[in-house]
């Protein structure tokens, strides 16, 4: 069985596993020792270039196996995707609340909502939300995003880095965290 890997869960699965790991995946290397490391763990082997995939670091790929997502739950302490995906189920409106006045519920947004959002040292953009996590850059300041640029983002909080999965840009497609040392230092909704 094969799995959609640009889901909410999926992303959640990603951030648990970095935390576990206690690094993003960001280069070459990470997926690597990450790979290493399941291996020294649990005797069980996930290839860097199947993690690589996971993590849309290499483009093109749009599912991935069970037993992948089983292993990585497994490197969490938890028993199978399956019980990860009910815990997420159980824990979001813990989640929700943690993120307070200082976050954005992605999810509650209307297709149409511009966002104004800034990192340092003097980085600002404009995005739209275009629906199902889904965002388009409209402006932008001093920064590697370029209007017209769409990407997913499933959570935006003051003070926190902020991931863009499938930032896609002339057929090419990636990820970008942006406020990687800091995290956002502007979040506002500026039109609904």
């Amino acid at each position: 069985m094969r799995v959609n890997i640009n889901t909410p869960e999926i992303s959640a699965l990603r951030q648990a596993v970095e935390q576990k790991f206690g690094c993003p995946m960001r280069a070459p290397r990470h997926f690597t020792s990450l790979s290493f490391d399941i291996e020294e763990t649990l005797s069980e082997y996930l290839s860097e270039t199947t993690l690589q995939r996971l993590w849309q670091y290499k483009a093109g790929y749009s599912t991935t196996a069970i037993h992948t997502l089983n292993v990585l739950c497994h490197y969490l302490g938890i028993s199978d995707w399956e019980t990860f995906c009910n815990r997420l189920k159980d824990s979001s409106k813990v989640e929700s609340s943690m993120n307070g006045k200082d976050g954005i519920d992605v999810e509650a947004l209307r297709t149409g909502t511009k966002i104004r959002i800034g990192w340092l040292p003097d980085r600002l953009c404009i995005i739209k939300y275009l629906g199902n996590y889904r965002f388009e850059a409209i402006e932008t300041t001093n920064s590697k995003l370029s209007a017209g640029d769409t990407f997913t983002c499933v959570h935006m909080q003051l003070g926190r880095e902020m991931c863009l999965d499938r930032l896609v840009r002339d057929n090419s497609d990636m990820n970008y965290v942006i406020g990687t040392r800091n995290g956002l230092t502007t979040l506002e909704i500026i039109e609904e």
